[in-house]
């Protein structure tokens, strides 16, 4: 699935006259406080509202958010889910405000973006 997201935004990139793609690799991120994460993908939101139409591909999202049939216990699962919030924030915002920006999310596990 990565690889065909990646074609499609690469594609996408490539003609100036269709839109902007920036690429977040949730894989890098994994691991870093979620303050971290979240003012990244915020970074990537800003820079695509600037330059809308924008596509934002979260690849490996799973990396971050894993699937429910996965989740950790305790400490992990509260930082999971200040991620999951943050990101649907993000994304509620970018509908409430009707910004022409696409988000694209690939997994490796097939159950992670349900």
């Amino acid at each position: 699935a990565t690889s065909v997201a990646e074609a499609l935004c690469f594609a996408v990139r490539n003609s100036s006259a269709l839109a902007f793609v920036s690429v977040v690799r949730c894989a890098a991120l994994r691991g870093k406080r979620s303050s971290s994460v979240l003012s990244k993908l915020l970074k990537s939101v800003q820079q695509a509202e600037r330059r809308q139409p924008a596509v934002i591909l979260l690849d490996d999202l799973d990396q971050l958010v894993p699937s429910t049939l996965s989740l950790p216990e305790g400490g992990e699962l509260a930082l999971v889910m200040h991620l999951v919030h943050g990101l649907c924030d993000l994304m509620r915002d970018v509908i409430v405000a009707r910004h022409r920006i696409v988000f694209i999310a690939t997994a490796q596990c097939k159950d992670s973006l349900n």
